[in-house]
């Protein structure tokens, strides 16, 4: 067996895509998402690119008009002639069904781009060369590139008119119940309105300066969100779990930590305090300490909690600038771990709200 039989590739849905288009230009529509580098064979990836620059300067796409476009950049004779181009026709079963033609041309270049990966992934493993961190970033990104690429290929269109016939039950439900927020609220009702109810899917921001209190905000936004039934998974990337068990406790019983520390609580405060404690430890919130990973990383280790624990209601990350940035400098790393904290917010799999803080940097008092 050839390495060229090994490698995903569908021939005939790459000819009925273009065969498809040479029918019935108007399908080129449907297959927007299709790349000219998603075609495994290179003169269909350049007719196909011949198509799109035709549409991209609103000229007409037929058989000679491509024919003649694959004269004007001189590959005409490379692809077959024009005898190839017509023969497309002949080989597309029906142009309506371009979309599934694309799917199929798609489905196969993913796989080809995973293989790609994984050998890239073997190369760098084996190599003594590079550090394993740097060959641990170098996978995530490798492997990333991937997984989004393909996720931001899937439609999500939705139509005016389905959009209205939802927007018309919320309305009809929410008048029916007037004066209510409509998504997970921690009790700090200015947090609540201001978030007007935290929404699953969504992705939410605390920027504030160092030791401004964001931490023992997302202690009290964490306990309140558990009190109110909601399970809660808490990124605690600049403070221990020990740490933050403790500040939701001095919440709960107005307590200073420093005289919990001291021990110079009295006995009716100890009791108090211990109280809070047991408070706490019966809230379901789970923690997480480990810092340094990629938001993708992050992002992986929610969705194996999920699968052992069951469903989120909230994941709150504290803070984004603990994450392992991907880049060259500081603001590339930052727009990586921007970028995934919205895909990962944004994923239809889950159904949880994430909220993820961020330290602002000194010098904008300046």
């Amino acid at each position: 067996m050839t390495s060229d039989q090994l490698t995903p590739h569908a021939i005939e849905a790459e000819e009925a895509v273009l065969g498809s288009v040479l029918v019935s230009p108007e399908c080129l529509a449907d297959i927007h998402w299709l790349s000219p580098d998603y075609f495994f064979v290179v003169r269909h990836e350049w007719i196909f690119e011949a198509m799109r620059g035709l549409s991209n300067r609103h000229a007409p796409i037929d058989y000679l008009t491509v024919v003649d476009e694959l004269e004007r950049v001189g590959r005409l004779s490379e692809v077959g002639g024009e005898a190839y181009v017509l023969g497309l026709v002949n080989k597309t079963p029906s142009a309506l069904n371009a979309e599934g033609y694309g799917r199929i041309v798609e489905r196969m270049f993913v796989r080809r781009s995973l293989i790609g990966a994984a050998q890239d992934i073997a190369r760098w493993a084996h190599s003594d060369e590079i550090e394993i961190d740097e060959v641990l970033r170098k996978c995530d990104v490798r492997l990333s590139d991937v997984i989004v690429g393909h996720s931001n290929n899937q439609d999500t269109f939705v139509t005016a008119s389905e959009a209205a016939g939802d927007l018309w039950m919320q309305a009809v439900r929410w008048r029916e119940d007037p004066g209510k927020l409509r998504g997970m609220c921690c009790g700090l009702e200015p947090i609540d309105w201001l978030a007007r109810g935290f929404r699953r899917n969504k992705l939410y921001y605390v920027a504030a300066r160092p030791n401004m209190g964001k931490s023992a905000l997302m202690g009290r936004i964490a306990r309140g969100l558990a009190a109110n039934g909601y399970k809660v998974l808490f990124y605690a990337l600049e403070m221990s779990a020990f740490e933050m068990t403790a500040r939701m406790a001095c919440q709960i019983t107005n307590i200073i930590w420093d005289r919990v520390e001291d021990g110079t609580l009295t006995e009716e405060e100890n009791q108090r305090f211990l109280d809070g404690v047991v408070q706490v430890g019966q809230m379901s919130i789970s923690f997480c300490e480990t810092s340094g990973l990629t938001m993708q990383e992050y992002w992986d280790k929610t969705t194996a909690f999920e699968k052992e624990h069951g469903p989120l209601d909230f994941v709150i990350l504290d803070t984004i600038n603990c994450a392992r940035g991907v880049g060259d400098n500081d603001t590339a790393k930052m727009t990586y771990s921007s970028r995934m904290a919205k895909n990962w917010a944004h994923d239809a799999r889950h159904n949880y709200a994430l909220l993820c803080t961020t330290q602002m940097n000194r010098a904008l008092e300046g």
